[in-house]
């Protein structure tokens, strides 16, 4: 149990498992204070998108099994063209506010409407974090104070600000409606972390868990 936890804690933090055999750690979890709606978007094995509601700001922490880029993107008919898409990466440390107008790569957007941004990787696992407003009032954002197709890629190359094509690449078979934060669901999804591998520690040896932010 850890006490004493204000606004400022808010954020992604995973377990770290160490021992004689080496290190292994989670995936991210969000920690949520107060009055605000999260939940969790697990579209495949190997990606996961937690996110957090408070008033008009929407919080990502998109994860995903890659040393290459992240992204998710916000459509309004499940394909790349004319879609809303923030891309980020561990190698670089940015994250970038992006519109795709074709089946190529996205261009930044002349307004950065996210905020609060930030990237990590560790063990093969890449992290972007990023905040924005519901809507951001910018023609080059798709609003989230509507329902949305969301999509999912990750596995490309970078360079610089240049992106590759990505390896992995998933859209919602539904849209996804963000609730307001003073009105959550009766039963929000559920934010959960994917348990360490018990085989990856030695038998009698001497094994340490850790806590940190993501």
């Amino acid at each position: 149990t850890i006490t004493g936890v204000t606004e400022s804690d808010e954020g992604g933090y995973r377990c770290v498992v160490t021992s004689l055999l080496g290190m292994d750690t989670s995936s991210t979890a969000a920690l949520a204070i107060g009055d605000l709606c999260s939940g969790e978007l697990n579209p495949h094995s190997d990606y996961v998108a937690l996110w957090q509601v408070r008033g008009d700001t929407i919080t990502f922490a998109v994860s995903a099994k890659t040393t290459g880029w992240v992204g998710i993107g916000f459509s309004d008919d499940q394909i790349m063209p004319n879609s809303d898409v923030v891309v980020g990466a561990a190698s670089t440390g940015s994250v970038s506010d992006r519109y795709a107008t074709g089946r190529f790569e996205p261009s930044v957007d002349a307004s950065q409407d996210i905020f609060n941004t930030s990237t990590s990787s560790i063990s093969g696992t890449t992290t972007i974090e990023f905040s924005r407003l519901r809507n951001t009032g910018d023609a080059a954002d798709l609003a989230l104070d509507e329902c949305r197709f969301f999509l999912y890629a990750w596995g490309g190359t970078v360079d610089g600000e240049s992106i590759g094509y990505h390896s992995q690449r998933v859209a919602s078979s539904e849209r996804v409606c963000l609730p307001n934060s003073t009105v959550c669901p009766a039963e929000p999804p559920q934010v959960t972390a994917h348990p360490v591998d018990q085989t990856d520690v030695a038998p009698g040896s001497d094994v340490t868990f850790s806590v940190t932010a993501s």
